[in-house]
């Protein structure tokens, strides 16, 4: 039987929104294996067939069938036949982490900057604008997807991350500001989360906690952030929100930009 996903219902809709009216197989096979290495699709869940693929993201039958058998070849799913069957995503393993270093690894530095600096700009202008429209019911819904301090694993932490800042963007009552939010998280998410738990795994108090019920550096970091979001917009404090954003946006890159220049070097990375 197929497992189902317990992540935000937000997360989904970001995991199979439309790509382009010119979508390519690297862009369907980088959207799956996002979802796949943050968990927002879980091992052994079935994903949609071939057909409903290709009419979910908006692309032709053949690009979504060549998407995945690439994701096949990188073992992230595996196909079953019979009455059953279909294609189930795997266990996790290495080369889920193989996966995210080696995109870090293709991407320049100007274009990590420009990818931080357009996730900073989007999520402080949600966050803003939130302030000015959220109601107490609303701030108790956002304070129910804080990052908790001892999540389930590092792909739930990530997941949590990500549904809170689709959240905010849908606070703000912004059409364009949710939609750009959902893209952004579908296409960037696992790379920001991998960034920061990879470049914390050697300091003091960094990486997976030793103890199941110590918290670690990322998770324990994440979850005073967005506390710290919450607090400003139930005090309807938009400069409040937007500075806490940016901040935290600010440190996001400079992790990014750590990682990318270990993955350069060659260093051996955690995770």
């Amino acid at each position: 039987m197929s497992k189902s996903s317990s992540a935000p219902p937000s997360a989904r809709t970001a995991v199979f929104s439309q790509i382009s009216a010119s979508g390519r197989v690297e862009q369907v096979v980088q959207r799956l294996t996002d979802a796949i290495v943050l968990g927002v699709l879980v091992p052994g869940e079935r994903l949609p067939s071939e057909s409903q693929l290709a009419k979910r993201f908006g692309v032709a039958l053949v690009t979504a069938r060549e998407a995945l058998s690439l994701l096949r070849e990188n073992g992230l799913i595996e196909t079953r036949r019979g009455r059953e069957g279909g294609s189930f995503v795997t266990p996790p393993h290495a080369r889920h982490g193989a996966v995210l270093r080696a995109r870090l690894g293709a991407l320049s530095r100007v274009d990590l900057q420009d990818m931080g600096l357009y996730l900073s700009v989007i999520t402080a202008a949600a966050a803003a604008h939130a302030a000015d429209r959220v109601l107490d019911s609303d701030i108790d819904n956002l304070r129910r997807l804080v990052v908790p301090e001892l999540p389930e694993s590092d792909q739930a932490a990530g997941r949590a991350e990500g549904a809170f800042h689709i959240q905010l963007a849908v606070l703000s009552q912004s059409a364009r500001l949710v939609r750009d939010q959902i893209r952004l998280q579908a296409e960037f998410g696992p790379l920001l989360w991998y960034a920061s738990d990879i470049t914390t795994a050697g300091r003091p108090g960094g990486g997976a906690a030793t103890d199941s019920t110590e918290p670690n550096t990322v998770t324990a970091t994440c979850s005073a952030y967005q506390l710290s979001v919450v607090d400003a917009l139930a005090a309807r404090d938009p400069r409040g929100s937007r500075a806490a954003v940016e901040h935290h946006f600010s440190d996001h890159l400079a992790q990014l930009l750590e990682a990318k220049a270990a993955v350069d070097r060659g260093d051996p990375l955690e995770n």
